[in-house]
């Protein structure tokens, strides 16, 4: 059920399946059947990697004070390989808003009284947001991706799902929660957010590095201000 309420959204032709994400095949195009994809669990990096268009990715760089807490008790002989996995990572990501409400029937938005009847309720609309963070490689060493949908008017922001999906060898989520659920007075927006253990393990050694990431949306549902260490 986490994921149905995109799939009561948007009508697809096919099934994507881990299959056929490892074939050179056609990526979707439209925002809809991205956001279709994006919730049956394919990672953007994939998309992106198939020529979706609707996928922004962006490298970016932690700052020497950060990449030092990041590395902290990583033992020396660690240290040079764990600066080039872990201190420059790529940035995914990916939004659609103004989407009608899926169509379920007495469906709850999260922690508050509006109740989606027939699709159509008190104004609101459908958003739905992931960001994904990986190492350099596009995800060939780690990657820790976080999908999130809800409901938005311009006055009230509503969570309805956050999950927070790792891979790659080591890699673990410590946490992967919302905040501020409801958005209005004094924030405007509501924070997602996760906290990644990425882990570095050789034949002797591991070590987990802590990264993580917070995304605000705001009242009507676009995406505000991102962060990450």
């Amino acid at each position: 059920m986490i994921r149905s309420i995109v799939s009561a959204l948007v009508v697809v032709s096919a099934v994507v399946s881990s299959a056929s994400l490892t074939q050179a095949q056609t990526a979707p195009t439209s925002q809809v059947a991205t956001a279709a994809a994006v919730a049956s669990g394919v990672p953007l990096h994939i998309l992106a990697a198939q020529g979706n268009p609707n996928v922004k990715v962006e490298r970016v760089n932690l700052s020497a004070g950060d990449c030092a807490r990041v590395l902290t008790g990583a033992p020396a002989s660690m240290t040079g390989q764990a600066r080039s996995r872990q201190c420059s990572m790529l940035h995914y990501s990916f939004h659609a808003n103004h989407l009608p409400l899926p169509v379920e029937r007495g469906a709850s938005v999260s922690g508050s009284a509006v109740v989606a009847i027939s699709g159509i309720c008190c104004g609101f609309w459908y958003y739905t947001n992931d960001d994904e963070l990986t190492d350099i490689v596009n995800g060939t060493v780690w990657s820790a991706n976080e999908w999130e949908d809800g409901v938005a008017n311009g006055s009230s922001v509503y969570a309805w799902h956050n999950q927070c999906t790792p891979a790659g060898l080591g890699v673990a989520i410590d946490n992967c929660f919302t905040n501020f659920n409801g958005g209005g007075v004094p924030y405007y927006g509501l924070q997602y957010g996760m906290d990644i253990c990425t882990g570095l393990t050789t034949q002797w050694l591991s070590a987990c590095f802590h990264h993580g990431q917070r995304r605000w949306i705001d009242d009507w549902g676009d995406p505000s201000t991102y962060y990450y260490w």
